[in-house]
């Protein structure tokens, strides 16, 4: 019978670590305990990624994680995310990404574990720190406090913080250089619009920024931030204006479902210019008016997703190549008048379809989806 030959240990220290990023942290933890030699490469891995929740969560894309990276045993977490950190030898770290579920980690010395592992990790010169540290009562009354020190790290170019409460004051330093990526989910904070203001400002560099599900949120003034490309703005129910001065921009999305207040959206001449998606999802407050006069201000706009609750829906522009449809009403009345469009995709009753169709310029067309709902 022949010696089994171990020819994964016989493989580069870069090809190994490169097999390990693609496994689940915890379970790189682990198999750290059982061979030295795992536990070296261990040492060196660029990013680590924890999910510290209940196995029944139901996570929204594109925050969820590969199955096997979820965990709901307290202990093996702690030590995995401690271990990982402690004995990381690298001079910089490229990612960590903590998913934690505060009512089941319980209290007592979670916050001061948690600054902790940001601490290491910030020592350590991360680069994509992203946060979510969930509670499940939804009371964001009592949520982390992340560190200030967070807002003076250097080195980060992505930071996503989800479910976080933030001190910042007109005396608080900001000092993020580096970054390219923001974003805001469910986060508290004093004032609520003044620290935000003074986050966005205090990063000229920022290419793309997200704000979602910031409740307690009454305005948004995006300006200052001339590399911004991209702008995402999801279910901040309490937004009643929002004012973008944003000449880079490319990409814009607005996202109301079911909406309590409307909000009026104001692009200044520079940031419509360059526009080449949008992305507007409100079912009941986008106006024929709105629409209309902000189609006219895009006239690099090549994507258009929809979904409104309008009588009338009239999208005329000679740019357009995609277009996804989405009216919520059985008698909306609907007029196409683009000549290049290449995508249609559909979502919504047969009729208005029907009556559109007879004066569509099908000659560009090369995909077409369409769905009808009873």
């Amino acid at each position: 019978m022949e010696e089994e030959i171990d020819r994964i240990s016989q493989l580069p220290d870069e090809v190994l670590r490169r097999i390990l990023s693609l496994v689940p942290s915890k379970e790189v933890a682990r198999a750290k305990l059982v061979s030295k030699a795992w536990q070296n490469l261990f040492e060196f891995l660029p990013s680590f990624e924890f999910f510290f929740l209940r196995r029944t969560f139901e996570f929204i894309p594109p925050r969820s994680p590969p199955p096997g990276d979820i965990t709901d045993d307290m202990s093996s977490f702690i030590n995995a995310v401690d271990s990982a950190l402690k004995l990381h030898k690298q001079l910089t770290l490229d990612k960590l990404k903590l998913c934690v579920d505060l009512d089941l980690i319980g209290s007592g010395t979670t916050s001061l574990m948690i600054d902790s592992w940001i601490d290491a990790a910030l020592e350590r010169k991360v680069g994509h720190l992203d946060l979510w540290f969930l509670r499940r009562d939804g009371d964001l009354d009592h949520l982390y406090l992340l560190p200030v020190k967070v807002f003076s790290a250097r080195t980060i170019t992505d930071l996503c913080l989800d479910e976080c409460r933030l001190e910042i004051s007109g005396d608080t330093n900001i000092d993020l250089p580096g970054l390219r990526k923001l974003c805001l989910r469910r986060i508290q904070c004093q004032g609520y619009e003044q620290p935000v203001q003074k986050l966005m400002s205090s990063c000229p560099l920022i290419q793309e920024l997200e704000t979602s599900f910031c409740s307690r949120m009454q305005w948004l003034h995006v300006s200052g931030l001339p590399n911004l490309q991209r702008l995402r703005v999801v279910n901040c129910y309490e937004l009643e204006s929002i004012q973008i001065d944003a000449p880079s921009l490319q990409y814009f999305q607005y996202h109301l479902y079911h909406g309590v207040l409307p909000c009026d959206i104001v692009f200044s001449s520079s940031s419509s210019e360059f526009l080449k998606e949008l992305i507007l999802y409100d079912d009941q407050y986008i106006t024929e008016d709105f629409f209309q006069s902000l189609l006219v201000r895009l006239p690099n706009l090549e994507i258009l997703d929809m979904l409104c609750g309008l009588q009338r829906i009239e999208i005329s522009h000679n740019r357009l190549k995609r277009l996804d449809l989405r009216p919520t009403r059985a008698d909306v009345m609907l007029k196409i008048d683009t000549p290049n469009l290449q995508s249609l995709n559909y979502l919504g009753y047969r009729m208005p379809l029907i009556s559109a169709i007879a004066s569509l310029n099908t000659s560009s067309l090369r995909q077409v989806a369409i769905d009808f709902v009873n």
